[in-house]
């Protein structure tokens, strides 16, 4: 149950809930209205009893994406994805080395996506955004995370892909 009490001219409100490890914690905010306050630890109490709790991973993303990895995809995937994957995973560790999942916003996440897109092909993004969603939806399915930062982002790309010819080599070309 919420408790809202007032602590000099504002109010605080406080709502408890269990991590998955069974520990008690509180989540609270301070207001400058009752009213704010009561609104507010309601809300979270709804979201409790609808989610089954408040917790959100404080997991950093790539540890998080190495793990999903593992237990999901290594075992399923061909060589050449599973190369993908480990990329994705090195772009993880260089811009969301030590940030907690639940932490990560859409403004962060779309820097990310328009900072790789600068020098990569936007069907490589593409790929990449593609790996880091299913992660995400599996976090969020899992209750490790409430918002998909992922949703609403776009992907670009300012390379050139290469020709056909650079691509692929004619039987003279490959005798």
């Amino acid at each position: 149950m919420a408790i809202v009490t007032k602590r000099g001219k504002k109010y605080q409100a406080r709502v408890p809930y269990y991590a998955p490890d069974g520990s008690r914690h509180f989540k609270a905010k301070t207001f400058g209205t009752k009213r704010e306050a009561d609104y507010w630890a309601s809300k979270n109490e709804v979201r409790k009893f609808e989610d089954g709790t408040l917790y959100e991973s404080k997991q950093p993303l790539p540890e998080y994406f190495k793990a999903w990895y593992q237990l999901y995809k290594q075992d399923t995937v061909s060589p050449a994805s599973m190369k993908w994957y480990e990329y994705t995973l090195g772009l993880l560790d260089k811009y969301f080395a030590g940030v907690p999942i639940s932490d990560i916003t859409k403004d962060q996440y779309q820097s990310f996506l328009n900072e790789i897109g600068k020098d990569r092909v936007r069907s490589t993004v593409v790929r990449i955004s593609g790996q880091i969603r299913m992660s995400i939806d599996r976090a969020i399915e899992e209750n490790k995370l409430r918002k998909d930062f992922t949703r609403g982002s776009t992907v670009t790309g300012n390379c050139e892909s290469k020709s056909a010819d650079l691509k692929y080599l004619n039987a003279d070309e490959a005798e």
